[in-house]
């Protein structure tokens, strides 16, 4: 993928508990991450001025480190310009391809979102306790059984991963991101 940040899904691949208690764990940064990648891929394309600007000194440092030798000499102004013009096309592209990868990782972040919004609101709760909120384990057990953990914390461990493995089949049966056929 073009940037890279702690807060990226796979676009290559479909939606995965891994990546849910991610997006669970940081959907709050998420937009801004988005936000910002986004600022960064327009930052680094190359406008034509710059392009041409970056011709022009390449070609002067080579006519430099060429000098005394006899070569044939093309027309400088249409080299630049020919140049600048890849260079362009290249950044355009590779523009384009970032923002595309961009844009499926957003549709995969929102497409968790609304899975999540299809639970019920006792299991988004409980997600996001656990994942979000991080209480204690003890917390809640309490929260979901309405009594104390007496059994030890063995039960309630295996109590929540059970849950918690029931959910996330619901979250992942309602994420509807598709990866893409082929790479980006």
């Amino acid at each position: 993928m073009g940037i890279h940040t702690a807060l990226q899904l796979d676009i290559m691949i479909p939606c995965s508990r891994e990546e849910a208690i991610l997006v669970l764990r940081n959907h709050d940064k998420y937009l801004k991450t988005f936000q910002r990648r986004r600022d960064l891929i327009y930052s680094a394309q190359l406008s034509i001025d710059e392009a041409i600007e970056s011709s022009v000194m390449r070609r002067n440092l080579y006519s430099e480190a060429s000098a005394g030798r006899k070569r044939y000499r093309k027309d400088a102004v249409y080299e630049a310009f020919a140049y600048a013009e890849n260079l362009a096309a290249d950044n355009k592209k590779q523009l384009i391809r970032s923002l595309e990868e961009l844009n499926l990782e957003e549709q995969k972040f929102f497409s968790f979102m609304r899975a999540l919004g299809t639970l019920p609101p006792m299991e988004q709760e409980f997600l996001l306790d656990r994942y979000y909120r991080k209480l204690s384990p003890e917390e809640i057990y309490r929260n979901y059984t309405g009594s104390e953990a007496s059994s030890g914390a063995l039960n309630i461990r295996k109590y929540l991963d059970n849950r918690a493995a029931s959910i996330f089949r619901h979250l992942l049966e309602a994420c509807d991101y598709k990866p893409p056929e082929k790479t980006v």
